[in-house]
């Protein structure tokens, strides 16, 4: 079975972050993944399309496969975000942030 994520980023006014395929290789890509679990695998990610810098607020969405084997019950989908900020002049070092949301496991007939 799959589910469905979505990750909301809102950058904050003058600051901007890099697509996914930036137009630049010394450039940062802005990327999400799982942490390390072996009920759940990220299988796909619809990052925006085109090497443009990100503004504003945008959702990123994505599907994880639930492994058939994982334990029913409350437990934790953790995901992380990589990205570069940048303004008009300068880009800073990359930053991640670790994010976590509560999802249940349900087995069904």
């Amino acid at each position: 079975d799959t589910l469905d994520l979505t990750v909301k980023l809102t950058i904050d006014e003058g600051w901007h972050i890099n697509a996914h395929n930036p137009s630049d290789d010394t450039l940062i890509p802005t990327t999400i993944e799982l942490s390390t679990n072996a009920n759940f695998a990220l299988k796909k990610v619809n990052y925006l399309k085109g090497p443009k810098p990100l503004k504003g607020a945008m959702v990123i969405g994505g599907k994880v496969e639930v492994s058939k084997t994982a334990p029913e019950g409350t437990t934790n989908l953790d995901v992380v975000v990589t990205f570069q900020p940048c303004d008009e002049t300068r880009c800073l070092k990359a930053e991640t942030v670790s994010l976590s949301a509560p999802i249940s496991v349900i087995s069904r007939p």
